[in-house]
């Protein structure tokens, strides 16, 4: 035994920083998600945009004609060939498109409703607000904000409601 060397701790020190570094990468999983959660919360996070464009597209047919769209495709022939301005917006300006995996589903529902579904990957998070704050938008669904309390289909009922029809020259 020699008094004089000291002892060699470099096995330790990478052993503990080793450590470190996947206690840190477990910490920020369990603290922000896996990449899965993430992509699963963006495509939930579109299906809600998806939503609320397709809602506020409803909405102006709905000013436009004093009913409610049956279809999408009557949304599309109501607005979209017209130049009617309501509650400000240009409606043939709007954004909307049913995705072509049909991921949303449109249904008229009596005299001034309408139903939205999609299959979502996961529950509503906390931290969920209004799906879009797009300039677009005609008027608040509050009903988009309802919470998700599982995965699955979920559909929500909203109400439209008459807005100011104004004709565009």
């Amino acid at each position: 035994m020699n008094l004089t060397s000291k002892p060699d701790f470099g096995f330790w020190i990478v052993a503990a920083g080793a450590l470190a570094v996947i206690g840190a990468v477990v910490a920020g999983f369990l603290a922000v998600g896996s990449p899965e959660d993430a992509r699963a919360q963006r495509l939930d996070e579109a299906r809600l945009v998806t939503m609320q464009q397709i809602a506020t597209a409803a909405q102006c047919a709905f000013t436009f004609t004093n009913r409610v769209p049956a279809s999408v495709d009557e949304i599309r022939s109501s607005i979209f060939n017209q130049r009617i301005v309501t509650a400000g917006y240009n409606c043939g300006q709007l954004p909307f498109a049913l995705p072509e995996d049909r991921s949303v589903s449109y249904a008229a529902e009596g005299e001034d409703h309408i139903e939205l579904c999609a299959n979502f990957n996961r529950p509503t998070s906390p931290s969920s607000g209004n799906p879009s704050n797009s300039p677009y938008m005609l008027a608040e669904f509050p009903e988009l904000r309802e919470p998700r309390t599982v995965a699955g289909r979920h559909c929500y009922r909203i109400r439209l409601v008459k807005q100011v029809l104004q004709t565009s020259q």
